[in-house]
């Protein structure tokens, strides 16, 4: 049984908790996230006290675990959000801008840390200790994702293919001793007539919710702009501007984001064939979710992350990597001995998906791309006709393609 002399009411851990964020619907999440907490631990014995005690004296002697059961993912559903709860709990009571479990170290004494992964967990947020990184980055993983720790992060030069595909397929001759059919792949030995295919590098198609509004727009120039302004398109060659597309249906919150878009983006392939963004507004962020980029640093593919707004302060604005040109020709070559399906999974790789304003994923409250208001597909081009090149020679002529 707990001595602590300070009782476990409510308000006690309500008051303990640090600004959270400036939103209402916030401070209500937080609030809901503490009532949470009550339920589960108000049928143990003297632990509620034993919280309020540490929150109220964090600098007493070593305290005890405070442990709430663990779950199959590990998560805690708050609302419509999912969370680690050492991590929502330490943002609560000690860092307000705590991002991600990896920010969390827990003490040597702390018998139920997250890392253990026993039954129950450890939520005491003074038995976690924050590491703080030295660069502020301009792209933010979604607190959603923090649970998959069994996804590392892969050095370039590892791929992740490595883990799940014969050694043997490890280089191009490798692939051609141990597959019947002499694959050629080689930048060369594409068509001619995919050649003006592959100068226009990606084709954008703007969707409000689910509907594609507008025609689809080749890139051709080495960058390109995305933008909310009123431009005529096809006045500029390396400018989309999304202003002038109309839509007779068109919702006012969709127009409401459309507002705010203003600079919007900018996208640009190196002579790698790598892809970048720069998110050039100054008051928005936008979200993204590109396969290839989320394999190639370890993460689900399905996560959602968000770029940062501009700062005014920044004279050089940041690029974000989305695709990396010499990852997806790897992870192609790997691919080839194992079967037509394998390559042909590959074409999600070119498919990369941004929405402006609004995220969705487990970590807001639209779960799917097409539930926010103003979004891009972007479709890389010269990947996917590589791809259409091997499955060419894996099955005969006329087969389906990437582009099916």
């Amino acid at each position: 049984m707990s001595n602590s002399p300070f009782p476990a009411l409510p308000h006690v851990l309500m008051g303990k908790i640090v600004s959270w964020k400036h939103s209402n619907e916030e401070c209500n999440h937080g609030e809901k996230a503490v009532e949470f907490l009550i339920k589960k631990l108000k049928s143990k014995k003297g632990v509620l006290d034993d919280l309020a005690n540490i929150l109220i004296d964090p600098n007493q002697p070593i305290s005890k675990c405070i442990t709430i059961p663990n779950s199959s993912d590990k998560r805690i559903q708050i609302g419509y959000k999912k969370y680690f709860p050492h991590v929502l709990y330490c943002r609560l009571w000690r860092w307000a801008d705590l991002q991600n479990h990896h920010e969390l170290k827990a003490k040597d004494y702390c018998q139920y840390s997250f890392s253990q992964s026993k039954t129950d967990v450890c939520i005491n947020p003074y038995h976690y200790d924050r590491i703080y990184s030295t660069v502020l980055p301009s792209i933010i993983i979604p607190r959603m994702d923090e649970n998959f720790s069994t996804y590392q992060e892969l050095p370039y030069d590892h791929s992740i293919v490595n883990n799940y595909y014969p050694q043997e397929c490890d280089s191009l001759n490798s692939i051609q001793n141990v597959y019947p059919v002499q694959v050629q792949y080689d930048d060369q030995t594409l068509s001619s007539s995919y050649s003006s295919c592959i100068q226009k590098w990606c084709t954008l198609a703007y969707y409000e919710y689910f509907d594609r509004v507008g025609e689809k727009y080749n890139v051709t120039t080495p960058f390109v702009y995305v933008d909310g302004y009123t431009s005529p398109l096809n006045t500029y060659p390396n400018r989309f501007s999304l202003g002038v597309i109309s839509n007779v249906q068109r919702r006012s919150e969709v127009k409401k984001v459309r507002s705010i878009i203003k600079d919007g983006i900018e996208l640009s392939q190196t002579c790698f064939g790598d892809v970048y963004v720069r998110n050039l507004s100054y008051t928005s962020s936008i979200y993204v979710r590109s396969i290839l980029y989320n394999r190639l640093n370890g993460f689900r593919d399905t996560t959602v992350c968000k770029i940062l707004p501009n700062s005014r302060s920044n004279i050089v604005l940041n690029n974000q990597l989305l695709f990396k040109y010499d990852y997806f020709k790897q992870l192609l070559i790997q691919s080839m001995p194992l079967s037509y399906d394998y390559v042909n999974e590959l074409s999600k790789l070119c498919s990369i998906r941004l929405s402006f304003v609004k995220g969705w994923g487990s970590d807001y409250a639209q779960s799917d791309i097409t539930s926010t208001p103003c979004w891009l597909e972007i479709q890389l081009n010269k990947p996917l006709l590589e791809i259409d090149h091997i499955l060419q020679q894996i099955e005969p002529q006329g087969f389906i393609t990437s582009f099916s």
